[in-house]
């Protein structure tokens, strides 16, 4: 017989592992299906989908793009975009009226995939949309071009000295007097603007426009030609000088100009800027020609427009509660030139992300980063030339042997993380983020698949990559020493052949810690991480999957409840899960373990026919082909009896998918209606474990007698023994156990204690399961086995 030992299995929480059985962890499944793992409610049935609303009344062959906007706690919304479409609903699964104009919804033409080519970023009202194949271009609108003209400026009047103009080679001059005169005459006179004006009226002519105001004359040709001028004076030129099209110093222009001219200051050695233009303003507006003020402008005939076409696009929510697609109104150019205040350097470039870090708004363009002035989240240009200020736009570049192509970003506790397809990137900065202090610098070199945006997890964010038919998902954290070092932790190394496909899409709770990862390939999935922190130190890492009834477009998390999208034969829906530790229904113990559950409020129930027993009724959705709901009572109230009866459902309507027969009256009874799905849970083969590395023992026999699992609010489940080449052996557990205080009638029994099953059979060569297709719980705290061991030698 050999000797009877036992050992336990502390818990049932580690999730899935694909390594060799001799090697895993005791607490790792060979299989877990529609299982949750938890470190407080153990290993659950996983949450049930709720019914919320139809959406649409028919799928999306082309693909949909989902996202989110939690603008506050009353408003939350879910929005759908195609190439030629957008829908917002809220979470009750209301439309919301969205108008765009065909321009509008031109921005979304090109796109293949919505779910890869779409970038979306929430901020207040307003949600961002970046179409990833569309080229940013500038506008074909050049800034405001003056006929030639010129400034004659007199900057001093001083006796006997002549005063020379030049204009198209015509010279005239004037001479002040010597101011020598008799003690008993007044003074010569002397005044600037008689000067000017003496000049201006020698100037005038047919073919020209002449005027003097103050110590200033303004000339110009009355058709628009250029001419040439030049302006000396007999004191070393410092007393007269001319302006047309530039000046050295900022310091010789006139306080009297016209309004709108513009000048270059080209500058000296004795400034620290130049290549800068001013633009005069009089000081009262209603004049032409008069006293005021230069101000910084932008070069005249020069591109100073982004084309809002080819910019993101905003769904803008409205003060009505209804939302609008439009283009924005990104700032112009309003200072230097093509050189001094350049496009930013995605004008002819492709987006590839949007997000939002410290006060601006930022995209990625190849291998740039581009971020709004603080602030002013739609100027992406210089505010001056004259001097670097802090607040500007920043535009950077990251630098790398390897690919540096930058397609996405996470923000995250140790800052901004930016991905390219082969390395990571840090954006690095003092307190003060501006263009005198950051950087982008490589940290890591991972590869990282550029179809799924990376999530941030509080400390850590998680980025797929491919491997081959099967997706992989690393974890980044800063490690906590010191060292300030960063690295990349595989959370699938021990199931590298888990997730089918190539992952799509990254959704977190940092509430519940918990990912969801969705597939492109197997879209009736969700391939679910379970973690847990305590410190620095993850003491659960824990894989599982849970299978859907549908295609599941995408999901979201609002506190602990997930929406998920879903798509049918017949349309698609809005669902919910509730992920809350010990979640349960509305008077009720539990929770009903029923997808795209309902009430009896949502149920049409036709009247019962008493010759047969039975009553038709109509779901608010189809059935999938070969399903059948399930109909089970609910309390009325908290603690009322008489739940958990349920009615046989004979057979479908072949016609209307959604109307059946069932045997009974459930009329004016409170009710569940769902569509059952089955949990499974496959042990790993156990095995006798050494005591210090944990690996198991694979010589001897292990004969398995018995195994016995701790449950907790337990109402049904089967335990499955499969030994190899022969039928599987199914032991039912209905959650009633004789004397058990929770045995009563008209009750719902939910068992705490110890359930037992034989196995007999050769640990190596049986396969044991539990599983469950009932409305009704289960959850496994740890489970335990005993059996027989021989052995011809001993370890030492």
């Amino acid at each position: 017989m050999g000797k009877l030992i036992a050992s336990d299995i502390p818990n049932l929480i580690s999730g899935v592992s694909q390594q060799p059985w001799n090697v895993r962890l005791p607490t790792q499944a060979e299989e877990q299906i529609n299982c949750y793992s938890s470190v407080t409610d153990f290993l659950r049935r996983r949450p049930a989908t709720v019914h919320i609303a139809k959406l649409k009344s028919a799928g999306f062959p082309d693909g949909c793009a989902v996202h989110h906007i939690n603008r506050d706690e009353q408003e939350k919304y879910v929005c759908l975009f195609t190439a030629s479409s957008i829908d917002v609903y809220d979470l009750e699964g209301q439309k919301k009226t969205v108008s765009a104009s065909d321009e509008a919804l031109a921005y979304l033409s090109g796109i293949r995939n919505p779910k890869t080519d779409l970038r979306f970023l929430t901020i207040n009202d307003y949600t961002f949309v970046l179409n990833r194949r569309k080229t940013v271009a500038q506008s074909d609108e050049l800034t405001p071009k003056r006929v030639p003209e010129a400034l004659v400026f007199i900057k001093q009047a001083s006796y006997n000295t002549t005063y020379y103009v030049t204009l198209d080679g015509k010279t005239v001059s004037f001479t002040t007097l010597d101011g020598v005169a008799p003690a008993d005459q007044p003074a010569d006179s002397l005044s600037s603007k008689e000067i000017a004006e003496n000049l201006a009226n020698q100037l005038k002519a047919d073919t020209y426009t002449i005027e003097a105001q103050n110590n200033t004359i303004w000339i110009r040709k009355k058709d628009g030609t250029d001419f040439t001028i030049k302006a000396e004076d007999t004191r070393s030129n410092t007393h007269l000088s001319v302006f047309k099209d530039k000046v050295q110093r900022f310091s010789d222009l006139p306080t009297v100009a016209p309004k709108g001219f513009v000048v270059e200051i080209y500058g000296d050695s004795s400034s620290s800027f130049d290549n800068y233009y001013c633009r005069f303003e009089p000081t009262d507006s209603n004049d032409s020609f008069g006293s005021g003020l230069w101000e910084e402008t932008v070069q005249p005939g020069i591109p100073y427009k982004l084309e809002a076409s080819t910019m993101p696009h905003a769904l803008v929510r409205q003060a009505d509660g209804t939302f609008e697609f439009k283009p924005l109104e990104w700032k112009e150019r309003v200072c230097g030139d093509e050189d001094s205040a350049a496009m930013p350097s995605f004008v002819g470039r492709t987006l590839n992300s949007v997000f939002f870090y410290r006060n601006r708004l930022s995209f990625l363009s190849e291998e740039n980063v581009v971020m709004s002035e603080v602030g002013e989240f739609f100027n992406f240009f210089p505010t001056t030339v004259t001097t670097l200020v802090d607040s500007d736009r920043i535009d950077v570049a990251a630098s790398h042997v390897r690919n540096n192509i930058l397609e996405s970003a996470a923000i995250f506790s140790g800052g901004l993380l930016l991905f390219s397809d082969q390395c990571q990137f840090n954006l690095e900065h003092d307190t003060t983020l501006s263009n005198a202090t950051v950087s982008v610098k490589p940290v890591t070199e991972f590869e990282a698949s550029v179809k799924v945006v990376p999530v941030s997890s509080g400390k850590t964010v998680f980025f797929g990559n491919e491997r081959g038919a099967y997706g992989g998902l690393m974890e980044y954290i800063t490690l906590p020493d010191s060292s300030d070092q960063n690295d990349a932790a595989d959370v699938t190394a021990h199931v590298p052949r888990y997730i089918k496909g190539h992952i799509s899409s990254l959704i977190c709770s940092t509430n519940e810690n918990v990912l969801l990862v969705l597939s492109e390939d197997i879209r009736s999935s969700i391939w679910v991480y379970k973690y847990f922190w305590n410190g620095s130190e993850k003491i659960q890492s824990a894989w599982c999957r849970f299978d859907m009834c549908g295609a599941v477009l995408g999901a979201f998390f609002v506190n602990t409840a997930c929406y998920c999208v879903m798509e049918y034969a017949d349309g698609v829906y809005l669902e919910c899960m509730r992920f809350d530790p010990g979640y349960k229904d509305e008077n009720s113990e539990f929770e009903y373990c029923l997808d795209r559950k309902i009430t009896e409020a949502s149920v049409i129930v036709e009247a019962y026919d008493e010759k047969s027993n039975t009553t038709r009724m109509t779901l608010p959705y189809e059935l999938s082909a070969g399903t059948l709901p399930v109909i089970v009572t609910r309390p009325a109230e908290a603690g009322a009896r008489g739940s958990g009866e349920i009615f046989a459902v004979l057979e479908a309507d072949a016609a209307d998918k959604k109307s059946f027969v069932v045997k009974g009256n459930p009329a004016g009874k409170a009710f569940y209606a769902g569509v059952p799905y089955t949990s499974k849970y496959t042990f790993s083969t156990f095995a006798i474990r050494e005591s210090e590395k944990g690996n198991a023992i694979t010589t001897g026999r292990l004969q398995l007698r018995s195994l016995t699992l701790n449950c907790a609010n337990t109402g049904y489940l089967q335990m499955l023994v499969t030994p190899a080449f022969r039928k599987t052996s199914t032991y039912t557990f209905t959650g009633r156990r004789l004397g058990h205080s929770t045995n009563r009638l008209g009750y719902i029994p939910l068992y705490t204690g110890v359930i037992k099953c034989p196995i007999l059979s050769l640990n190596t060569q049986v396969t044991i399961g539990v599983s469950s297709d009932s409305f009704l719980p289960f959850s496994l705290v740890n489970a335990s086995w005993e059996g027989f061991y021989n052995t011809r030698d001993q370890r030492v």
